[in-house]
């Protein structure tokens, strides 16, 4: 069955032909190096994650306006998706979160930036680093707050469990290490029953979003 450019989808009576197939597999490929699940794809087209589906099992193609939209998601072009030849890749390009990670780091760098020059200055008054050098430690988990923060807003699953690992541990370590009491040992106790807790609450979450 051919393709009606004017429709926004058809659905495909027939078993799907190679070129169908080859647009079917390019979708996958590139929903996947965008980083992106079905769901979130859906989301970002207005279409249900059964329609996606369905593209990338060959069964509906996109109308020229879907198709159109999806090239400027993936920043390629709609020739790169539709490419059939066989000697030929599609061309991705990089993941999009290369930019959420430098300004992932500018931040992180800047909160380290503001303790050193904190630090600087209260050395230089008090002329006694090492009576308040411990409370340097504590840009760990400042850091390991921006970064989970900026992870979260930035919807990015496997950094955000990465970071809030950070961020747990983090405290723990300075908790430990500023509160010198015999049971201060308890607070990795915490942290590990957490980080368990943390690790299925992500478990979870993947499997809802397959």
């Amino acid at each position: 069955m051919g393709y009606n450019p004017f429709m926004e989808t058809e659905d495909l009576t027939e078993k799907p032909n190679a070129e169908e197939q080859v647009i079917a597999a390019n979708l996958i490929a590139f929903r996947k190096n965008a980083g992106l699940t079905q769901a979130e794809l859906a989301e970002k087209v207005n279409y249900s994650d059964k329609a996606i589906s369905k593209w990338e099992r060959g069964e509906s193609l996109p109308g020229v306006l879907v198709f159109k939209q999806l090239a400027e998601l993936y920043k390629t072009s709609v020739d790169n998706i539709l490419c059939s030849t066989k000697n030929e890749k599609p061309r991705y390009l990089p993941k999009p979160n290369s930019k959420k990670y430098i300004i992932t780091l500018l931040s992180v760098g800047l909160v380290w930036l503001v303790f050193l020059i904190v630090f600087t200055v209260l050395a230089l008054i008090w002329g006694e680093p090492a009576s308040f050098g411990i409370y340097l430690f504590w840009g760990l988990p400042v850091s390991g707050i921006v970064m989970t923060a900026l992870s979260g807003v930035f919807k990015m699953r496997l950094e955000f469990y990465v970071s809030l690992s950070f961020l747990t541990w983090m405290i723990a370590l300075c908790l430990f290490l500023t509160f010198t009491t015999p049971n201060n040992f308890l607070v990795f106790i915490i942290a590990a029953v957490f980080q368990v807790l943390v690790g299925l609450w992500f478990l979870l979450m993947r499997k809802r979003r397959k």
